[in-house]
């Protein structure tokens, strides 16, 4: 069992037998415990009043508040830039060395997800021409002059077509 920390049931379990009068080395044998663990556990209750570990430090942060902030403006200019264009912009705004795959875990964390955008297949001459006789047939756009604008913009319509 080295090196798994105690379930708070085994740890409080241990603090009623101590506080029952329970000796260590029995409360020890009963639980399956090294007698250490007990008597490290039992001194943390005697010092503290809990038997509640304390919070390990782990590594700093890379990125502080205001960092993030600043990656995610970076992000809303353009969304689909990508992850080494953001690295650079980032590394350049704030002075520092971050390798993507951090940053890519930054946006992970704020649930900005990476993907690439899909390319949308051309149209040939005889989608236009199918979708032509489909707006014709449908009379759409030939109701008002914004309708034409928007066959004109899609490549369906040109200003020779709108004559005739």
């Amino acid at each position: 069992m080295r090196g798994n920390e105690l379930s708070e049931v085994k740890r409080e379990r241990i603090i009623g037998a101590f506080l029952s009068g329970v000796k260590q080395t029995v409360i020890s044998t009963q639980l399956g415990i090294p007698t250490s663990t007990v008597n490290d556990t039992i001194k943390r209750y005697k010092e503290t009043g809990s038997a509640i570990p304390k919070k390990r430090p782990g590594h700093p942060k890379m990125l502080t508040q205001h960092d993030t902030r600043v990656l995610q403006r970076i992000i809303c200019t353009d969304r689909f830039s990508p992850i080494s264009d953001i690295t650079n912009k980032l590394n350049s705004r704030l002075e520092t060395t971050l390798h993507h795959n951090t940053v890519r875990k930054y946006l992970h964390n704020e649930d900005i997800g990476s993907y690439t955008a899909r390319k949308k297949p051309r149209l040939t001459e005889k989608h236009k021409k199918n979708r032509l006789k489909w707006c014709k047939e449908k009379k759409i756009g030939m109701m008002n002059g914004s309708g034409l604008y928007s066959l004109m913009s899609l490549g369906l319509l040109s200003l020779n077509q709108m004559v005739e």
